[in-house]
């Protein structure tokens, strides 16, 4: 598979004197599942924006599937941390709605049957004509993951999907992320702040060092076979070598003293760090 399916080269972004994000530099296999983990500000959002094409970036291009990209598009199917679902609407005209978008040719009853699919593939199959007040934060997110998914995009972004969710949901969610991702084998850039969720995904998890001028810092390839489960990831012994690689570099960045507003510095090449050797949701009503 392509080396570069997304190419994110020398990207900065300035917010006015600051450089947030500087010389910001990874490439993304098409198939591939990366996570971006860091301090929070370093700017890993910042960088999901831009891709998204929600932000322009103050220097350097983003690139998928050849095409620069400028702007927001359908070929990004984007989950935020919150599901952002029109709350007048129901799942399915929720999901609906974005496939209407991306697949304007499709008739309205293709448009339906598209969407009612990937509700029923994240499990939200007898939920499809609730409003988001009827149902559960965890449910809502999971209209998020079918409607990115149902507009069949080059490239799915994912900003922190689970971190306004408990452990329980967060872990059904994952399991859901994981089984979607598997039967579509959609490239995935995802923003977290969760180690163990970085590993459990990731075919690589990308190490920010802190802002400001965060950059890559390090970039572990996660060689756990899949399709992965998580029991056996947790019994996996490299999983913990790897675990206490990503909190070492982090605890470093937490102590690293911030440059000089005045400094002008050029990134360094990440480090890439090797591998050691080797549901369905019940739609119960719940209160406005």
């Amino acid at each position: 598979m392509s080396t570069k399916y997304l190419e994110i080269s020398q990207v900065s972004k300035v917010f006015g004197n600051t450089a947030v994000v500087q010389g910001f530099d990874l490439n993304v296999s098409r198939g591939e599942f990366v996570t971006v983990i860091g301090h929070s500000g370093c700017g890993k959002s910042t960088v999901l924006s831009m891709v998204a094409g929600l932000t322009h970036s103050s220097a350097g291009a983003i690139i998928l599937g050849g095409k620069e990209l400028r702007e927001p598009g359908p070929d990004r199917g984007v989950v935020f941390q919150a599901p952002n679902l029109f709350p007048w609407m129901s799942a399915l005209q929720n999901v609906q709605l974005g496939v209407e978008q991306a697949q304007p040719r499709k008739s309205r009853r293709e448009h339906a049957q598209v969407a009612a699919h990937y509700l029923e593939l994240v499990g939200l199959g007898d939920c499809l004509h609730k409003k988001p007040a009827a149902l559960s934060a965890g449910m809502r997110q999971r209209v998020g993951l079918a409607r990115a998914f149902a507009l069949d995009p080059k490239l799915l972004l994912l900003d922190e999907p689970f971190g306004m969710l408990d452990s329980l949901t967060r872990m059904e969610l994952q399991d859901v992320l994981i089984e979607l991702w598997s039967q579509n084998d959609k490239s995935a850039l995802m923003i977290t702040h969760d180690v163990d969720e970085a590993l459990l995904l990731s075919d690589r998890v990308v190490m920010m060092t802190s802002g400001p001028r965060a950059h890559v810092g390090e970039i572990l390839r996660v060689q756990l076979p899949r399709p992965r489960v998580r029991k056996a990831v947790l019994e996996d012994p490299s999983y913990y070598v790897m675990r206490e690689r990503i909190i070492g570099f982090l605890e470093s960045q937490a102590h690293r003293p911030a440059p000089a507003a005045e400094a002008v510095s050029v990134s360094p090449e990440p480090t890439v760090v090797p591998a050691p050797p080797t549901g369905r949701a019940g739609c119960e009503q719940v209160a406005s």
